[in-house]
């Protein structure tokens, strides 16, 4: 029963709605929905962002280290071993350095570190010979790392605003600035070396993976170890 309202507004007599409407023939009203929290942006943003941290860092981290070597707070070990065995390779002495000659009576940084990327680094060495290109390079490297952490990162969890949390959480690591601010190290290329291992083994890309982990067991005696360990910890685990 429904009554229409006239002109004079009053109300005119009830009439039989010949079509009433059903509670339940339409369901439930739809609610209205707020805002949803915690929404993921578009994913040239958090790139966009990501680049912006990681040329921040290897900006700030190359200037500090530049202000500390013309400090001169820069020692021999190990910096000035690295810079003399790369100078010696292209003048003909293959990793040679006074350093661990006098203390251990090598004459190959080689026999120290058998590290073959260090001839990779002779030649860029090669074309600028300067201090300052180890100092980029190693800004560089350190920086570049939070690239593939953002990638595996949001490959695990599927959000890009998670991934970004974690590869700015990485740059900005107080320790990690600390350790760069000593000298050189070739444990610098690790982290963006490892870092890609384990992301292109979580995307199922075994062969590229096996490609990193080659370049990580070049890097360093110690690569060798870690890819052992890593080799462990990416092991599916056994049914319970």
């Amino acid at each position: 029963m429904t009554r229409a309202v006239t002109i004079d507004g009053n109300l005119s007599p009830s009439i039989e709605d010949p079509h009433p409407p059903s509670p339940n023939r339409d369901g439930p009203a739809p609610r209205s929905r707020g805002p949803v929290q915690g929404s993921e942006l578009s994913p040239r943003f958090y790139i966009t962002v990501l680049l912006a941290l990681v040329s921040a860092y290897v900006a700030i981290s190359f200037v500090m280290t530049s202000i500390r070597f013309t400090g001169f707070f820069t020692e021999n070990w190990d910096f000035g071993i690295f810079q003399q065995a790369l100078w010696s390779t292209t003048h003909g002495h293959i990793l040679f350095e006074a350093g661990d000659y006098e203390l251990l009576g090598v004459s190959s940084f080689f026999q120290v570190h058998p590290s073959f990327l260090i001839f990779v680094l002779a030649g860029i060495y090669w074309i600028a010979p300067s201090a300052y290109t180890l100092l980029a390079i190693q800004s560089l490297v350190v920086g570049l790392a939070a690239i593939p952490l953002f990638l595996l990162t949001r490959s695990i969890t599927g959000s890009g605003r998670k991934a970004l949390w974690v590869a700015a959480a990485f740059l900005v690591w107080l320790p990690l600035l600390s350790s760069q601010m000593y000298d050189f190290h070739l444990e610098a290329f690790l982290p963006l070396e490892l870092f890609g291992m384990f992301l292109f083994w979580c995307q199922r890309r075994f062969w590229s993976a096996a490609g990193v982990a080659t370049i990580a067991m070049l890097t360093l005696e110690v690569g060798p170890a870690l890819r052992l360990r890593d080799r462990c910890l990416l092991r599916p685990s056994p049914p319970p």
